[in-house]
């Protein structure tokens, strides 16, 4: 959750940027003075903003952000508190987490089968892995619903004046990440998602 060989110029300011604001909007207002969780959320951060830029420029998401926040998702679980109140509960919560993007990458290999194209990036899937890892499954459900519908403004701000423009592929890891930003630091937003399920 540090950036690594992928991150230059434009995308590795982005990753300090993120850092520093994550961890100070987490330390100073989102979990007052914990430390632990300040650190979870500057780095989760940092690597959002990376992973913003990154994929808007060249549609990909680099493994070394996905696979390393996963695996910092996994070890930092049993200190975050957002999973639950129990280190050995919060562990499960971080794999069940994981479940969401294993769903999503069944659902979308199956649309993309029947329409003969591909709809999701496999870095879109190991985001919202990572994701699911630090926000636990009721997150992870939270920020694919939000992202989803973020998603749905992309089109109109990216269409030019052809005709097939609104079906050109827009990366989706932006809308993950704002998604993400918006669970992590407003939760009273993922509690209404899930209510709107319930």
């Amino acid at each position: 959750m540090r950036p690594t060989g992928t991150l230059r110029g434009g995308s590795a300011i982005a990753w300090f940027v993120g850092a520093v604001v994550g961890f100070a909007l987490a330390v100073l207002w989102r979990f007052p003075g914990d430390l632990a969780m300040g650190a979870m959320a500057g780095l989760m951060s940092g690597d959002l903003d990376a992973v913003s830029i990154i994929d808007i420029r060249r549609r990909v998401i680099p493994d070394t952000l996905t696979l390393s926040m996963l695996l910092g998702g996994i070890l930092f679980s049993p200190f975050n508190s957002l999973l639950a109140e129990l280190p050995g509960d919060r562990i499960i919560q971080a794999f069940c987490g994981i479940l969401p993007a294993a769903a999503l990458l069944g659902l979308a290999a199956f649309l993309g089968w029947v329409r003969r194209r591909p709809l999701l990036g496999g870095g879109d899937v190991k985001l919202m892995a990572a994701l699911g890892s630090l926000l636990g499954w009721e997150g992870s459900f939270a920020v694919l619903f939000i992202a989803s519908a973020l998603s749905l403004l992309g089109p109109v701000f990216t269409a030019g004046p052809s005709r097939g423009s609104l079906h050109r592929p827009i990366p989706f890891g932006p809308f993950l990440s704002a998604a993400s930003f918006l669970v992590l630091f407003v939760p009273s937003l993922m509690r209404s998602v899930l209510l709107v399920f319930r």
